[in-house]
């Protein structure tokens, strides 16, 4: 039987960077609306001086009072309008960040299941355990693998395996043209079987393409990395 591992999956750093980035914009954005408020303050006390020196002219005061008015709410509007458009621009590209670090996870919690499965052969059931090979593969794994699950079956119920997988790191490591995501798997296997392995510990690193089918992650392609 397979363990089961509990420790979290791996996910890239780059959303990471992606978050920082657009906190830096809104941070920029306030410091701009910052400094438009400043230019506005620094224009309402000029016109109080120009006020201050024409209270021999009835009709300035009023003058300046509605320039400091509408200079105020100008200020006051851009601010207003840039600080918005930073924090919007903030929430939807954090919930873009989130929607990618959840399809990581499912991506790479579909190529852990993937890998323990093909790494957990046993004799006691040799049929099903190439099955469930078979029904986690496709495109060109699946091509593969379906010409020769038959005598995979066959050697491992003749050779009495016993094995026991588990998947210990698994990373992405690109996204391909053709809407495959490829994968960077470490485990190892505990084998037993009639040649006289006994908890024989095999290490793996693989390298697999993955790719959502009918909501199902699967595997399309599986090398062996030297």
């Amino acid at each position: 039987m397979a363990d089961i591992d509990h420790r979290p999956t791996v996910v890239t750093t780059s959303r990471l960077g992606d978050i920082a980035e657009a906190r830096a914009i809104a941070a920029q954005k306030a410091a701009e609306a910052a400094r438009l408020a400043a230019e506005a303050a620094d224009a309402v006390s000029q016109i109080d001086d120009a006020n201050t020196g024409a209270k021999t002219d009835s009709r300035r005061p009023r003058l300046l009072r509605r320039h400091i008015f509408a200079a105020t709410t100008a200020a006051l509007t851009v601010s207003c309008v840039l600080l918005l458009g930073a924090l919007v621009g903030l929430a939807l590209h954090h919930q873009t960040v989130q929607r990618d670090l959840r399809n990581d996870t499912e991506i790479l919690d579909g190529a852990r299941a993937s890998v323990t499965a093909l790494i957990s052969p046993t004799s006691d059931d040799a049929t099903e355990s190439a099955q469930r090979i078979l029904d986690d593969a496709t495109g060109g794994w699946y091509d593969e693998f379906s010409k020769s699950k038959d005598a995979f079956a066959a050697v491992v119920q003749q050779s009495q395996t016993q094995a026991s997988g588990l998947v210990s790191d698994a990373a992405i490591e690109k996204r391909n043209d053709d809407g495959s995501t490829s994968v960077l798997v470490a485990g190892t296997s505990r084998v037993t079987n009639a040649a006289g392995a006994d908890q024989q510990v095999r290490t793996w690193r693989l390298r697999v393409d993955v790719i959502q089918v009918d909501n199902r992650i699967k595997l399309a392609r599986v090398e062996v990395v030297p």
